[in-house]
């Protein structure tokens, strides 16, 4: 179970810098990101398989809201309302 929350931790650094990289700002792109971070290192990495890569990605684009502030898209009510 570490090693599977260690690996999701470093999945989202990488979606994080990847999408600050790639200018990732509305959450369909987000979920994309996630998919391909995912497959990409399942597949390199040898651990893929549908049911564990499916669920990480899952759980991790349920972190649209923390990707959004690691990336600085959120924005304040008042600065909303100005």
């Amino acid at each position: 179970m570490k090693n599977t929350e260690a690996n999701m931790e470093a999945l989202f650094d990488e979606i994080v810098e990847r999408g600050r990289a790639e200018g990732v700002e509305d959450e369909q792109a987000f979920r994309d990101l996630v998919e391909e971070v995912v497959m990409d290192n399942g597949e390199d990495e040898g651990w893929y398989e549908e049911d564990e890569g499916g669920e990480m990605m899952e759980q991790l684009r349920g972190r649209w809201e923390e990707y959004r502030e690691a990336v600085g898209l959120t924005a304040s009510a008042e600065e909303i309302e100005q």
